[in-house]
Order: structure tokens, then sequence, then C-alpha cells
């Protein structure tokens, strides 16, 4: 720490334009998590909340299921959610605290990671194998 103030800000952005929906200043105390909650309530059920693993809470997701809005979000690593049910692209149905998820796998170039999706409807999309295994989004 300087001899500065510190400050946290959490933002909610749009990726397309990177118009910013909202934004949350505070001390460097409160978590990632505790700010973006402040910004859940600019979420519509038409947008897709695209997420790092640091904001796979069960909490926070489903806090963020509650706004009706769809969300993507990267796990941590030593989540191994249960399946419930394999889909036939290979993807699994699971709860997280009683929220039903799906869980896609997908191979990024800097390592394996698991996503996590709003979604249960396996149809709206598909798995590129072709761009190294990264999961695309095919609304």
């Amino acid at each position: 720490m300087s001899g500065y103030p510190a400050l946290r800000l959490t933002v909610l952005c749009e990726i397309g334009t990177r118009g910013l929906l909202g934004a949350v200043f505070g001390p460097p105390e409160n978590g990632e998590t505790v700010q973006a909650a402040g910004l859940l309530p600019q979420l519509t059920p038409q947008m897709l909340l695209l997420a790092d693993r640091a904001f796979d809470g069960d909490d926070f997701l489903r806090a963020v299921a509650e706004t009706g809005s769809q969300f993507l979000v990267r796990l941590c690593a030593h989540r191994c959610p249960a399946a419930l049910a394999v889909l036939s692209d290979g993807s699994y149905l699971t709860r997280l605290r009683g929220l039903r998820v799906r869980i896609i796998a997908a191979d990024i170039t800097c390592g394996d990671i698991e996503t996590v999706s709003a979604s249960t409807e396996h149809r709206w999309f598909r798995q590129d194998r072709s761009s190294h295994g990264s999961t695309v989004l095919d609304l």
C-alpha cells in the first residue's frame, strides 16, 4: 500500500459497444462479488452476463439468476459439481445449492476450464472444436 487511499472499482460493461452500464466504488476490503451485487439491478432478462471465476459463488450465481439474465461464468478449478444428467454435446446438468445449471467444459489455449451456464437447453449451444476447443455460444 502507498500513502494514498486505495479504492476498488467494479464495473458492468457491454462487450460489443464497450458501453459502461454501471460502476461501484468502495474500499479494497469489499470483495469483488460484494461490489458486483450492487450492479445486479442493471441486468435484464435480455442480457448474457460473462464473468470470470471470482464470480462463481453459489449465492452470487443465484442472485444473477434471480435477475432473469442468462450467465456464462468460468468456474474455479477446485469445483467439481456432480453430473445429474449428461447432455448429447458432452455438457451436463447439475445443481449448485438448488440452482439448476449446465456445466460446459472447454479447453482454452491457456489450459482447461469449466463454465457454468444458466441455460439448460443444450440445443442453444454448440462446441466448436476447430477453434482450439473453446466454447462458442450459438444463440
